[in-house]
């Protein structure tokens, strides 16, 4: 037996004429996803339902004591954070270039009848300057937020005597040199506004400033604040990520509720649930699933099928000659039988049509001329497996040889029924009557070394459809 040819035309003719099943499977693909994107879609609103249940509860009902630690600590760690953040963008002092700062300095003197008395109006005088009634009149007049006037202010010498009278050193400090003269002169101009109260208080004394002076120049001290700030900002980052990252889903959840803007107290809007659906997606990709399955199911069938097909020829498998081919019936009516006949006109195309009554006729000839040229007076047809068309074929050709004086004997199952076997013993020609889709192509090969051993003379064969 020689080797078999794939042919994409007989193979897509085989899969094509299964359009009904095709039908059948994409249907059940359809049904299937469907029921399957029902149920996920079912699920899902369960879920919901579930977690909105959840969620209008109050969070000591779903949650540990623990786990709420857990996220205040994360929630006020992260507010830390973002106010060191706010600090870092807008306060005046991290704006400062360290390498070009204006800076004015005063030295105010307090002078008492007592030394005492000296030393203890001082202290007074540096409560004033770092009071917030001082940075917010200078944050008024410089137009800037008071919290950042603080760090532009600073004392230096506090306490420190000065030819025998107490003083302290006023610096501040800004990025315009305008606004650090402005600001200066306003602490001074604070101060004397003070002096009668703290005078009523404690009595007189002189207040007087000296020393003053402006300049430009660049403070290390300034930079190494803003840089462990900036630093401050990086570990803090780190942190809060590290501290984000162990918290499990619940208190996540809790978080959420926390840091959004809805009061974690009132009670969610209810939300209106969707009934359960059918995705017509996941109905087309069950179609389309289903189709592709069946299709690939067919051609492995063909690729691998062991049995005759009624595109095989005979004289290119097995050296014998292909005496005819009964087409089946095209006249057994079927739903969409059209559509089968338009199929069959692929593998057909270019070749001349017979109909069964024709076929058989010409297959009738065709053994008479082999039996004639053989000088055969009988034959017998045998095959394996030879169901109702072949025998039917089988009989028909048989009246027709008988009638031109051949004698016919039909002999089925000649591999596996010992008395057709037998019968093949006084037969002096044989041909080879298969159907497609039954006969197996090792059975065929076992027919003819029976027949080769035998001595049987193969006319040829027929194949029926």
């Amino acid at each position: 037996m020689e080797e078999r040819e794939i042919s994409l035309i007989d193979l897509l003719v085989e899969i094509l004429l299964r359009w009904r099943m095709f039908l059948l499977w994409m249907v059940v693909g359809a049904v299937l996803l469907g029921g399957f994107s029902y149920v996920r879609f079912s699920n899902t609103i369960q879920q919901q339902q579930a977690e909105t249940k959840k969620t209008e509860q109050a969070p000591e009902e779903w949650l540990t004591e623990e786990e709420m630690r857990n996220v205040n600590y994360v929630v006020a760690y992260e507010n830390a954070y973002l106010s060191k953040e706010e600090y870092f963008a807008e306060s005046l002092f991290m704006k400062m270039d360290s390498n070009h700062i204006s800076m004015g300095e005063a030295t105010i003197v307090i002078e008492a009848q007592d030394r005492q008395d000296s030393c203890d109006i001082e202290k007074i005088y540096e409560g004033i300057v770092r009071s917030s009634e001082l940075f917010a009149r200078i944050a008024k007049e410089l137009d800037i937020e008071a919290a950042g006037v603080e760090e532009m202010i600073s004392l230096r010498g506090s306490g420190q005597e000065l030819a025998g009278v107490n003083s302290f050193r006023l610096v501040v400090m800004d990025s315009e040199e305008g606004r650090c003269q402005i600001m200066l002169e306003e602490v001074i101009a604070f101060l004397e506004e003070k002096q009668p109260d703290v005078e009523s208080a404690y009595g007189e004394h002189g207040l007087i400033v000296a020393d003053k002076s402006f300049g430009v120049v660049s403070n290390a001290v300034v930079a190494d604040k803003q840089q462990k700030v900036l630093n401050d900002i990086a570990t803090m980052k780190r942190v809060l990520s590290e501290e984000k990252e162990k918290l499990s889903d619940t208190e996540l959840r809790y978080y959420g509720l926390l840091t959004s803007d809805e009061s974690i107290e009132e009670e969610p809007d209810s939300e209106t649930v969707d009934a359960p659906g059918i995705s017509v997606k996941y109905i087309i990709l069950g179609m389309g699933m289903a189709a592709f399955l069946y299709a690939f199911i067919l051609f492995m069938i063909y690729i691998f099928t062991a049995r005759i097909r009624s595109t095989d020829n005979l004289q290119e498998l097995y050296n014998i000659p292909q005496l005819g081919m009964i087409p089946a019936d095209k006249n057994h009516k079927k739903i969409g039988g059209f559509i089968d006949r338009w199929i069959l006109s692929l593998r057909n195309h270019n070749k001349r049509e017979f109909t069964e009554e024709e076929a058989l006729e010409l297959a009738s000839v065709a053994i008479k001329m082999s039996a004639g040229k053989e000088t055969l007076g009988e034959i017998c047809l045998i095959g394996c497996g030879l169901k109702e068309r072949s025998l039917d074929a089988c009989e028909k050709i048989k009246t027709q040889l008988e009638d031109e004086n051949i004698r016919v004997y039909i002999l089925n199952n000649v591999l596996y029924d010992a008395q057709a076997m037998g019968e093949l013993e006084k037969m002096k020609g044989a041909v080879l009557v298969e159907g497609v889709g039954s006969t197996l192509y090792q059975e065929i090969v076992e027919e003819l070394k029976i027949l080769n051993r035998q001595g049987i003379k193969v006319l040829g064969g027929i194949l029926v459809e």
